[in-house]
């Protein structure tokens, strides 16, 4: 009983198992059961919004998929789901709702830490927005899954201020439908689901995206959703019921009112206080700036009720349109020539009369139905058809009137001018552009109508004339970026009139000016494409413009010297380098062009190296190599190549060999995590041969053998890891990890299967027996009575000391080391690397592949199996396990499992330095 009790407190998660290895419960950090379990609950989205699939990820402790199984809905139900009882290896899962738009879907996740009672669950979208934030927290914050989902939930409650610790048994609590709070809709809104949903689903990844990381959401999400929800009002002139109404596809999902503490905070400004009845929008940000918010009463089922609405941007001009009853006379006002009226029980301004053409011919009788308001010249002077009361006449009171191009009948009396002039505009002379005065007329749609002098000069933009010349200036009716189709004649440089080939800086000259060919600068699809000339300053004209010295992007950076005068290449253009900011190879007169590209020069007591056209001074570790290289020579010219030891700065280095070259180069010995002890004084290891793959020390006594492994995309090339110590004479597979040793048998090179090893001892058949179980169950998806060959089990670089019996265990460890107790291995030796060539190690290895297994592809499991320094009884000692899988290097398992103390083959030592 006092072993079971260890067991539960030491364990992350516990499980009961029969003997048969089937799980029975499961037990999470806090000793709830919450395995096996059901799930069951609802799906609480908009009421519109009906699931068509969900699925369930099985996670591990770090949020990271293990399995994964589809859930189909209840019979006759759109959101209830049930799932039967099954096993679950950690208490954690996340559920994906699938939602289909069109041809297209929307997945929603949540997280679900599993307890003893999962039948109550509900899927919402608070728990999908707060998902990749809780799993920010766990993998980037290291936190636990009930840390990350507590502060997620807090910080997602302070964006849309509303408490949700019961977000994983909250149901749906929409609009109500005369309600003046979103209450739940509140996330939809913020998403834009009311404008459609491709906007909705792209804003929730966004919000989701941003959530993730800072744990809030910038102020101007709330505003761009308030405007767009806005966007989405209409003031009603034919209903008595609802006067300002959001009329949108969520209109079925009953968001239709105002929510006034909700425009109230993303605006700044107060619609809630009950004593203001007119307030403007501030918020400089908001589309809707300067518009103007009302209290106003509405009929609504025959009372009247007061609420806040958006005035139209005619009211803003013309003045509230009230709410009137039937007996409120209509009223009227007028602006320029345009009526506008309010009728009764309406709340819009309606435009009631259009300005009438003024004429439609040159001559004709003055009347109500002929030529009514005509202009025409006759005999320089001007009149005008007009009609008062009953009586119609032409009028010549605008005879001394001068006209102006922003006047209303400017174009009519132009019209009429040139009709003087040069005749009616009719079918015959449709096209002609005549020059009237110091104005320009062309004859189209009946009438005369002014043009600018250019298409005077140049004529209409066709496939066949869209270039010409005038007056020594250049022009195009091609249009430009902003308004592809613009066909009005607009001046342009020489080179684009003559094609030159617009290459990025390209520089040319026409008539003693030059031309540089830029990328323009736009905004919008395909803006790239576009790129433009421009007529280069005086103050652009330095040397090696006027030279058309090429400045590009493969030449950025790249320096040249006109008189003794640096200029530089960047971002497209020639610059003159200040004096003061020239480097020492650079005041030398020596430039980093290409033919110096990697060279290394020293000034004074720098180097400095020329690299993408830039002389930069290298850093003091940079330096080291080319230090080293000056004081000790090439080291192609040393024979004997030794490790070294920089007292001060406190590291190695040496020669080192990199695609068959050898250079001076810093060396790493034991790199983190892989240090070795602190008692062990580093720089006695310096000042032996270094040879490609393996160097050894001998420090006080103790032979220190290190492999050499060199990681080719990082620096130092050469680390150093320990493999092997010698003590006295007898060699131990040696395995440095956090500043301390551990010790094995030395390994050796063949691998064997692991029933051939000869002498097993009598308890060796029944525990292997049920090692094979153990083994099974780790590998999830396989039938607990499957078989495990022997011929699949095997042990990899097998020595005659790889395997010992608990009595030669006790005396394998040399003086200062020790064999760990069962507390040590759970508490402080478990490994920190899975990577056998640094942990030195011989593994069980089991290699498996098929149905029984769940796996269709090839598959290894290595385990070791070490002896700790705690007995059970006499005849049985503890022992600690662990099992990874190689394909993905995670741990299946660890744990402490019983041992004969006579087992021979399947235990190692492991020796750990003395504290």
């Amino acid at each position: 009983m006092r072993i079971l009790v260890l067991l539960l407190a030491l364990l992350w998660f516990a499980a009961c198992s029969d003997d048969d290895g089937s799980v029975v419960l499961r037990l999470d950090e806090n000793g709830y059961v919450f395995s096996p379990t059901k799930l069951e609950g609802s799906v609480e989205y908009l009421p519109s919004m009906k699931p068509e699939a969900m699925r369930v990820i099985e996670l591990d402790e770090k949020l990271n998929p293990i399995d994964s199984f589809e859930v189909s809905l209840k019979k006759n139900s759109d959101t209830d789901f049930f799932v039967e009882s099954r096993d679950y290896e950690y208490p954690y899962v996340k559920i994906v709702t699938v939602f289909s738009v069109g041809n297209k879907k929307m997945e929603f996740a949540q997280y679900v830490h599993l307890s003893n009672d999962n039948s109550r669950l509900r899927l919402n979208i608070y728990g999908a927005l707060a998902a990749d934030r809780i799993e920010y927290l766990v993998k980037n914050k290291k936190k636990s899954f009930n840390q990350a989902e507590n502060q997620a939930l807090e910080e997602l409650g302070k964006v849309f201020d509303i408490e949700l610790d019961d977000v994983n048994e909250r149901r749906y609590n929409g609009f109500s439908y005369y309600g003046e709070q979103l209450q739940d809709l509140l996330p939809y809104v913020y998403c834009r689901h009311e404008i459609s949903d491709s906007l909705f689903y792209e804003n929730f990844n966004k919000f989701n995206s941003m959530f993730a990381e800072k744990g809030m959401i910038d102020s101007a999400w709330v505003l761009e959703a308030a405007d767009a929800w806005l966007s989405t009002f209409e003031i009603l002139a034919d209903s008595a019921d609802y006067l300002f109404k959001s009329v949108s596809k969520d209109t079925v999902n009953y968001l239709y009112w105002m929510d006034e503490k909700f425009f109230s905070r993303a605006y700044g400004i107060d619609l809630t206080s009950g004593y203001t009845k007119e307030v403007v929008n501030t918020n400089r940000a908001s589309a809707f700036y300067g518009r103007t918010f009302v209290y106003t009463s509405h009929v609504k089922y025959g009372s009247r009720q007061s609420k806040w609405r958006l005035l139209s941007v005619l009211e803003d001009s013309l003045g509230m349109c009230e709410h009137q009853s039937s007996y409120y006379s209509t009223k009227s006002i007028q602006r320029n020539d345009t009526i506008y009226t309010c009728r009764p029980e309406s709340h819009i301004w309606e435009v009631i009369t259009e300005r009438d053409s003024l004429f439609n011919h040159q001559y004709g009788e003055c009347s109500r139905d002929q030529n009514n308001g005509r202009a025409m010249y006759v005999h320089d002077s001007l009149f005008v058809c007009e009609c008062e009361d009953s009586k119609c006449a032409w009028s010549d009171k605008y005879v001394e009137k001068v006209f102006l191009e922003s006047d209303t009948m400017y174009a009519k009396v132009l019209d009429a001018k040139a009709t003087a002039r040069f005749g009616k505009c009719a079918y015959g002379n449709f096209g002609d552009m005549l020059k009237l005065d110091s104005l320009f007329v062309e004859c189209s749609g009946n009438r005369w109508n002014p043009i600018d002098s250019l298409l005077y000069y140049l004529g209409h933009c066709s496939s066949v004339n869209y270039k010409g010349e005038h007056n020594g200036s250049y022009y195009s009716c091609q249009g430009t970026w902003s308004n592809i189709d613009d066909t009005t004649w607009r001046e342009i440089y020489p080179p684009e009139y003559y094609n030159d080939k617009c290459d990025l800086n390209r520089i040319v000259e026409y008539d003693s000016s030059y031309y540089i060919c830029e990328q323009l600068k736009c905004e919008g699809d395909g803006c790239f494409a576009f790129r433009t000339w421009r007529k280069l300053e005086d103050a652009e004209l330095i040397p090696p413009v006027l030279n058309k010295d090429t400045c590009g992007s493969p030449q950025e950076n790249l320096k040249i010297v006109y008189d003794d005068v640096f200029y530089e290449c960047k971002d497209g253009k020639w610059e003159t380098v200040p004096e003061d900011s020239l480097l020492p190879p650079e005041k030398d007169g020596v430039v980093c062009d290409d033919s110096l590209g990697g060279a290394v020069k020293k000034y004074g007591s720098y180097y400095y190296t020329c690299k993408e056209y830039q002389w930069k001074a290298l850093s003091v570790k940079e330096s080291l190599p080319y230090l080293y290289r000056d004081s000790l020579g090439s080291c192609d010219t040393i024979s004997n190549k030794l490790l070294l030891w920089d007292k001060d700065r406190g590291g190695f280095f040496g020669c080192t060999l990199r695609d068959s070259i050898y250079k001076w180069d810093e060396i790493s010995v034991g790199t983190d995590p892989y240090t070795l002890p602190k008692k062990l004084v580093v720089s006695k290891l310096a000042g032996n041969t270094l040879g490609d793959s393996t160097y050894e020390a001998t420090v006080d006594g103790v032979v220190y053998h290190f492999n050499i492994r060199k990681m080719t995309y990082t620096q130092p090339f050469y680390n150093l890891i320990l493999s092997q110590v010698d003590f006295g004479g007898k060699s131990y597979a040696a395995y440095s990890y956090g500043g301390r040793l551990f010790l094995h048998g030395e390994r050796g090179k063949d691998s064997l299967m692991l029933s051939s090893i000869e002498n097993p001892s009598a308890s060796f058949t029944d525990f292997y027996a049920n090692w094979k179980k153990r083994i099974v169950a780790t590998w999830r998806g396989s039938t607990p009575d499957a078989e495990v060959p022997d011929s699949s089990v095997s042990v990899l670089m097998y020595s005659k000391d790889t395997y010992m019996t608990y009595e030669q265990a006790k005396a394998f460890c040399p003086k200062g080391f020790h064999i760990p107790s069962e507390m040590e291995f759970e508490k402080g030796f478990r490994y920190g690397t899975s990577y056998l060539d640094l942990r030195n190690d011989s593994p069980i290895r089991w290699y498996f592949k098929g149905s029984n297994f769940d796996s269709s592809t090839s598959n290894e499991i290595y385990a070791d199996i070490f002896w700790t320094s705690t007995e059970k009884d006499t005849d049985t000692q503890y022992c600690y396990e662990t099992t990874i899988r190689t394909v993905t290097m995670d741990v299946k398992g660890t744990g402490v499992v019983e041992c004969p103390k006579d087992l021979y083959p399947m235990v190692q030592a492991m020796c750990v330095m003395d504290d």
